[in-house]
């Protein structure tokens, strides 16, 4: 596999002059376990970053699914899992027969909460939009909890009825936090995709949402930086806004889109390799934990040598490294140079 190395433009006090600008660290977990999304101690104020799908549910399968059943189990937020009268997650087949987490999507009072908040965000795109009071009792009607959010930023990078690359932040009443109050809340994202496919116990993905798929590698990756920095904007833009108490110190990062929507040209080091850039791109003093994983460790030390990704299509056997990225505040974009600029040095 061949990277890129990159030289930083200038960006004034904002950007260090050489390596890498993030310094993160590697959330904990115990040998040959997970890392949680919650801490009992975190910290600092703390959000997890949730990578979840374009019906903005908070449920359902995979990663997404397991938030969504802590909330809900442990935190008393008012979801859509079903659950027996132990209080367990009822079990149900998918179109598929898997076994999965009886979740009822069209209930979850996130999806009409972040639905409310797109509908703002995508007519300013790339201008955070905040829910109203109103929106997020809405949200809430149907439910026999109401009073669980205390404030919904979204950010959405197209003009679009699919809210692909979008991001929101919530941040919960204090007592519906999950373990310990400075656990603020959670951003919320949904990646870009580059197969047409959904978690398991998501539903069956319709022939409609194949015109989103990102076919082309180095298309895919670039929308993975996108999400990175509006997750990154959003939590930004909250703690401008927020009192001392209500903003954001740390969130917690796992690779986006390198999985059920993961491109099958790239692969998950790759991705996150351009999650780390997207996530610089946004960031203005936010403390950064990486979900531990291989392709995570191996492309965190990649971005802490400048290293970009590049990816490889199979179809024309040609490499195509990303030449170049604007990081820059005002930007939140990247620039892909290609054959354009001189050839840059490669590292096997």
């Amino acid at each position: 596999l061949c990277f890129s190395t990159v030289t930083r433009l200038s960006m004034g006090s904002y950007c260090c002059s050489g390596g890498a600008c993030l310094e993160c660290q590697f959330a904990p977990a115990d040998p040959g376990q997970h890392a949680a999304p919650y801490d009992a101690e975190p910290t600092g104020n703390f959000a997890f970053v949730v990578p979840g799908d374009e019906e903005l549910f908070v449920g359902g399968g995979a990663l997404n699914g397991a938030v969504g059943q802590l909330l809900q189990l442990r935190a008393n937020h008012p979801l859509a899992f079903e659950v027996d009268e132990n209080g367990a997650v009822k079990k149900v087949k998918d179109h598929q027969g898997k076994v999965v987490p009886s979740f009822i999507k069209e209930r979850c009072p996130f999806s009409k909460l972040h639905h409310a908040v797109f509908a703002q965000a995508k007519k300013k795109i790339n201008v955070p939009a905040e829910a109203t009071s109103l929106e997020i009792v809405e949200a809430y009607s149907d439910c026999n909890v109401r009073d669980v959010i205390k404030s919904c930023t979204g950010l959405a990078s197209f003009v679009d009825q699919k809210p692909f690359c979008a991001a929101f932040l919530s941040t919960f009443k204090p007592v519906y936090r999950p373990f310990n109050p400075q656990n603020l809340g959670l951003v919320y994202c949904v990646g870009p995709l580059g197969i047409n496919r959904k978690a398991d116990g998501e539903g069956e993905p319709d022939q409609e949402r194949e015109r989103f798929v990102y076919n082309d590698p180095q298309v895919f990756l670039a929308r993975v930086f996108d999400v990175a920095a509006n997750v990154m904007k959003c939590v930004e833009f909250h703690n401008k806004a927020a009192e001392a108490g209500d903003r954001v110190e740390v969130i917690r990062v796992p690779v986006i889109s390198g999985g059920t929507f993961m491109n099958p040209q790239v692969n998950q080091t790759q991705v996150a390799l351009a999650l780390l850039w997207g996530l610089e791109s946004g960031n203005e003093g936010t403390r950064i934990e990486l979900m531990p994983s291989d392709a995570m460790r191996e492309a965190y030390e990649l971005y802490r040598q400048d290293v970009l990704p590049s990816t490889y299509q199979s179809n024309t056997k040609v490499e195509k490294p990303f030449e170049r990225i604007v990081v820059s505040r005002d930007a939140w974009s990247w620039c892909c140079v290609g054959a354009r600029n001189k050839p840059v040095k490669s590292a096997s």
